[in-house]
């Protein structure tokens, strides 16, 4: 970055030193730098007036906003490690610098809640800005590797070749020597000019005519997949091409490239990433493509899915999947799932609805009803993933019957209420093998009237037909993308903690809402196993919660407050943890232990940090303000404390001894052990170690504590 350069103070975006405001938000260019004491200096002065620090260099390094192009864009920047008044400050988690305190605190008594959990000062604050305006922001720069190598295509006239994702059987398989290949199934890499359309050709088939292009007005039935088993991305680009300005902001080359070269913005785990592809395609040797494909001499489909496989290391890492990892890929918007067969255990009976839909939760029958109504009305996209839970009594053998594809996923394509019948229209990206059951193409329940309006006549092309009840019965759960463009966003990338005491790592959120009812979607990324370095190592459960500060004005003193909600701590890429916020300050931790005690993390032999990645994302429906603290070693157990308290469930020991158990929506166990004698001592012993296939962020099965009076 050009040292003549500034960063606005407002929205932290980067404007060259002619412009005296800034570019995105009018702000004028700043003339004070402010200590962490929030202290305003000129920049003439190298220490504070206030409190005679130095003044922390600049531009060291940023918060993560990758452009849409993939380059970064400075959004926050912090100051190099140092030290003040003799206390550590380093970076933390690739956010900002915190400052590590020397003194660790305990939680000593029940009526007080944690005290100096909160490391000195914040890191930074951010804004949060419209997601229209980040994605514009985004759109900017990051030409420079698109247009060197179109230059250098032309100095040498040839067409580009991707060497980082060559058109060989590296990039097809996860382990090459490993491949069965034979003549059979020979894979020839060709250009479109050597490829021969889907459609069966004949001399007077128009297709036949058609110049190959990148898209031509796309519709969700010119999708078909191939040979590889990545129809949780078909299904969720089946319901992306009926939002055009979506699709507009994958394809960054729209046109056909006389050079071969095109550049795809895809979100990598959270983080937005553009990837410049080339136009090798695998064929077979009848010069048809042997995965997915698009009718009508259409390259975008095989365009995303060779971005996808290049970013993830190869085409099999695209093997098996979700919906929602599709959608969240190709919009980088939330992504949630809503279990669709009700569970019919007593503690699911009375479930109430309320405005945080954690990740597989469980509603009745008529509030999924009317949340995919709500959905679909909204405009969100949304698949469904077609099989059945362990409770479900539907054979396998039921599902080829009915024409049903078993662990397949499906997208939705319409949702409505039709003379008080419940139907949906989906579509199976294989472009056939369609429902045949009620409210099929043939069946009689259609009148003359509905046929004419919802033409109940694509099974040709995969679409379909058919009531709740029987959607109910056969798909396991409904996957949404809640895309709101006239939303605000924030991102930010670190690294979870390697251990309790690892606070350099140890990331907090403080979010200042200042209008009522603000709505907020948090989103916690790790990093995807489909990575062809990282497929080998298994995923690890995660958890974000939100807590309500008690005490709003205290900046340094900060309690956990009451748990507002939390995601559940799952094994899955990224989890979600939607609320409903009324003005005030709240607090968001993230946890994620299987990494803990670990040695080769914290090793620096390499130099390398191998510390597990996290990307969190913030969408809300009015205007906020972040900031991030590296909490305390007290601070991630006391919120543990809290959240198990409210979520958990009490036993009584004896009269002054209470534990509280929390394993419902948690991947594992959460015990909290209570001791409200005022006088005496209690020594506890946690033995498991007689149980298989759990990991304890002690490192050892059995544990021994000793709790003072009135502690938990």
């Amino acid at each position: 970055m050009p040292v003549t350069n500034w960063i606005c103070n407002k929205c932290g975006i980067t404007n060259e030193k002619i412009h005296f405001k800034c570019q995105i938000c009018q702000q004028p260019k700043p003339i004070f730098w402010e200590c962490v004491c929030k202290l305003k200096n000129p920049t003439a002065i190298l220490r504070c007036s206030g409190c005679k620090r130095k003044r922390p260099p600049m531009f060291v390094g940023s918060v993560f906003m990758k452009s849409i192009d993939g380059k970064y864009t400075s959004i926050s920047s912090f100051p190099a490690p140092s030290t003040i008044n003799g206390e550590t400050v380093a970076p933390s988690s690739g956010i900002g610098d915190v400052q590590v305190s020397s003194q660790t605190t305990t939680n000593s008594n029940l009526s007080s809640s944690i005290s100096s959990n909160i490391s000195s000062y914040d890191i930074f604050r951010k804004l949060s800005r419209p997601s229209r305006t980040v994605k514009k922001i985004n759109y900017v720069d990051n030409e420079d590797k698109y247009r060197s190598s179109i230059e250098q295509c032309v100095q040498t006239n040839k067409q580009f070749i991707d060497k980082s994702f060559p058109p060989n059987i590296r990039s097809l398989y996860l382990v090459p020597a490993k491949a069965n290949v034979n003549k059979t199934n020979r894979i020839y890499w060709l250009r479109p000019k050597e490829m021969r359309p889907p459609e069966i050709i004949n001399p007077k088939s128009p297709v036949h005519l058609m110049p190959w292009c990148v898209i031509r007005e796309p519709i969700a039935s010119d999708i078909t997949q191939g040979i590889l088993g990545n129809c949780w991305l078909l299904s969720a680009l089946a319901v992306l091409v009926e939002k055009p300005a979506l699709l507009d902001r994958l394809l960054a080359t729209q046109e056909l490239s006389p050079y071969g070269i095109y550049r795809i913005r895809l979100y990598r785990d959270g983080k937005l990433t553009s990837m410049v592809i080339d136009d090798y395609f695998p064929c077979n040797s009848r010069r048809l493509l042997v995965y997915s494909c698009a009718k009508r001499k259409q390259l975008f489909v095989p365009l995303i899915e060779k971005a996808m496989a290049r970013m993830y290391g190869c085409y099999e890492s695209l093997v098996s999947g979700q919906t929602t990892q599709g959608l969240a890929a190709l919009t980088g918007f939330p992504c949630r799932s809503i279990r669709t067969q009700v569970s019919l255990s007593p503690q699911n009976s009375n479930m109430r609805v309320c405005h945080s839909v954690l990740e597989e939760k469980t509603f009745n029958s008529d509030i999924i009803w009317a949340l995919l109504l709500s959905y679909k009305t909204a405009g969100f996209l949304m698949g469904a993933a077609c099989g059945c839970d362990k409770e479900s009594t539907v054979p396998p053998e039921e599902y080829q019957e009915k024409g049903l594809l078993m662990l397949h996923a499906y997208s939705i394509i319409s949702v409505v209420s039709i003379d008080r019948n419940r139907l949906l229209q989906l579509r199976n990206p294989w472009g056939s093998q369609v429902w045949n059951g009620d409210w099929s193409d043939q069946s009689p329940l259609w009148t003359d009237e509905m046929r004419l309006e919802y033409q109940p006549n694509k099974s040709s092309e995969g679409i379909f037909w058919m009531c709740f009840h029987d959607f109910q019965r056969y798909f396991e759960k409904v996957d949404v993308c809640k895309l709101r463009d006239n939303w605000y966003e924030e991102r930010y990338e670190g690294y979870f903690p390697s251990s309790c005491v690892d606070v350099r790592y140890m990331s907090v959120f403080q979010v200042q809402i200042d209008e009522a009812s603000t709505e907020c979607e948090f989103t916690l990324y790790q990093e995807s196993r489909r990575a062809i370095n990282l497929y080998k190592k298994p995923l690890m459960p995660i958890c974000a919660a939100v807590f309500q500060l008690k005490d709003k004005e205290r900046q340094r003193n900060i309690s956990t407050g009451d748990l507002v909600d939390f995601s559940g701590y799952k094994l899955r890429e990224f989890v979600g943890c939607d609320v409903l916020l009324d003005k005030g300050i709240y607090l968001l931790t993230i946890y994620g232990f299987n990494h803990w005690n670990n040695r080769s993390i914290d090793s620096t032999k390499t130099g390398q940090n191998l510390r597990p990645r996290f990307v969190l994302s913030l969408h809300s429906s009015r205007f906020v303000t972040i900031n991030c603290f590296c909490a305390s070693p007290t601070l991630m157990g006391d919120t543990l404390i809290e959240l198990t308290l409210s979520k958990g469930r009490e036993k009584m020991h004896t009269e002054d001894v209470y534990s509280y158990y929390l394993h419902e929506n948690w991947a594992g166990i959460v015990v909290v052990l209570e001791n409200r004698n005022s006088e005496r001592y209690l020594e506890a012993i946690f033995d498991a170690t007689e149980s298989t296939n759990l990991f304890s962020t002690r490192g050892a099965l059995i544990t021994q504590d000793t709790l003072p009076p009135m502690t938990r």
